[in-house]
């Protein structure tokens, strides 16, 4: 029998980081894969996407691969201050105090060990996971976040109909234009919260994103694909350095909020007006909401949008004002991180920007 003792603190934030990076959309995937790599135990588990290898500690190496239901995991007390003891022979056993789980049969076939990636620089976590969030926030499930890095800028973009929402962060490295799924990267967005605001050292290939930090290494799947244009990348980067009128976030964010709330109550479609007044609401098959505050825009227009892809944008936006403007074919509103374009009626989507 091969045993290990971990502190109570220590195991109860990797048994956190698990389930976050793990998610709930395949149940298959909540299983947790212990084995040894140099005389330190590793405890694995991935969303498909997402591969996450924490070090729990130190112990004598042993050649057999063992898995568990995560959620039996998690039954353990986070309460109290006692240590963890796993151990390791025909049964895989959790002793927390006076708790007590036994998996049966615990083996695993080998499994998918982490590889070296070079790391290439550094990023805090709460910036990636930042522009994780706000740049896949208007997604869903079953759609791609576009990734990259094109012109010194880590960039995440997304599109929804006649939406688009990107935000970047700068980050040196070689121009890379990529997609991977949106669960992952809200999966990646709650693991990062949960590690707090550590420097992690950033690597990639062909096919991977590695990120490695204190005890923890995640990777994720990355798919290149030419179907996404640099160039048009790069334009909406640009955006950024234009002026337009100033407004507060709040005054757009109030009227956002409140017309998503009735929409999801009536449904119909929802709208946003330019003129000496910003107007914001949803017109439904018997009813109209409409929210306004009075500021002079210079402009006369009124496109389509979806009130709750522009709120969820607007709630997560760090700055307290952002440049409002249009260029004829899209309603910008840019900041210094991040931008939210919608598209005029008369530019329909036509797939990837």
């Amino acid at each position: 029998m091969k045993t290990i003792k971990i502190k109570h603190d220590h195991f109860v934030k990797s048994v956190n980081l698990l389930d976050k990076i793990v998610g709930n959309v395949e149940p298959i995937n909540r299983r947790v894969y212990f084995y040894t790599r140099e005389d330190v135990l590793v405890a694995h588990a991935s969303d498909g996407c997402v591969n996450i290898f924490i070090a729990l500690g130190r112990m004598e190496n042993f050649n057999d691969f063992y898995v568990a239901p995560l959620d039996n995991i998690k039954l353990l007390s986070k309460s109290g201050n006692d240590d963890v003891e796993i151990r390791f022979s025909s049964k895989l056993e959790f002793l927390m105090g006076p708790e007590y789980i036994s998996v049966l049969h615990p083996f695993s076939r080998s499994i998918q060990r982490r590889g070296r990636l070079a790391a290439k620089f550094e990023l805090k976590s709460k910036d990636l996971a930042y522009t994780l969030d706000l740049g896949s926030i208007i997604l869903k499930e079953g759609q791609d976040v576009v990734i990259g890095i094109v012109k010194e800028n880590f960039f995440v973009l997304s599109e929804e109909h006649s939406h688009i929402a990107i935000a970047f962060t700068k980050m040196e490295g070689d121009e890379f234009v990529s997609t991977f799924p949106y669960e992952s990267a809200r999966h990646i967005v709650k693991g990062l919260n949960i590690v707090g605001n550590e420097t992690m050292k950033v690597g990639y290939s062909d096919e991977l994103i590695g990120l490695k930090f204190s005890n923890v290494i995640i990777t994720f799947c990355k798919s290149n694909t030419q179907e996404i244009s640099v160039t048009k990348i790069e334009d909406l980067l640009n955006i950024k350095e234009k002026k337009g009128l100033k407004v507060e976030v709040e005054t757009i964010k109030a009227g956002t909020s409140l017309a998503a709330r009735f929409q999801r109550k009536n449904g119909g479609k929802g709208y946003i007006a330019l003129s000496d007044k910003i107007r914001v609401g949803v017109m439904s098959q018997h009813s109209v909401y409409e929210y306004s505050k009075d500021v002079m825009t210079g402009l006369n227009i009124r496109l389509a949008v979806n009130p709750q892809k522009l709120n969820q944008f607007l709630s997560r936006l760090k700055e307290k004002y952002v440049e409002m403007f249009f260029d004829g074919k899209m309603l910008f509103f840019s900041s210094e991180k991040a931008i939210f374009a919608v598209k005029t009626e008369k530019t329909p989507f036509k797939g990837r920007f």
